[in-house]
C-alpha cells in the first residue's frame, strides 16, 4: 500500500483509475476500484466517527468555519507542493 500527493489530493495507490477523455485530452476521468468501493463503508463509518469527535458541542457555524479554514490550509499545501515540484 503506497499513498502519494497529486493535484488531486492524497491518493492511495491502486484505490483509484484515470482515464484520459479521447476527444479532449483536457479532461481526465477519475473512477474508483473495486478495491475502494469495498472500504467505502467502513471508511464512511470511521470519518463519521472522527467528526462527531471533532465536532463535538460546535455549532454548525463553527463547524462550516472550521472546513472553510480546513480547505485553506488545503490549499496552501497543495501550493507549497506544486512549488516545490517545480
Amino acid at each position: 500500500m503506497c499513498w502519494y500527493f497529486n493535484e488531486f489530493g492524497l491518493i492511495l495507490d491502486g484505490s483509484f483509475v484515470t482515464e484520459r477523455d479521447e476527444q479532449d485530452r483536457r479532461i481526465l476521468r477519475i473512477y474508483i476500484t473495486d478495491q475502494t468501493k469495498e472500504v467505502m463503508p467502513l471508511f464512511h463509518q470511521i470519518f463519521r466517527g472522527w467528526l462527531e469527535v471533532l465536532f463535538d458541542g460546535f455549532t454548525g457555524d463553527e463547524r462550516e468555519e472550521a472546513f472553510e479554514l480546513l480547505n485553506g490550509m488545503l490549499g496552501n499545501t497543495r501550493h507549497r507542493l506544486n512549488r516545490e515540484e517545480k
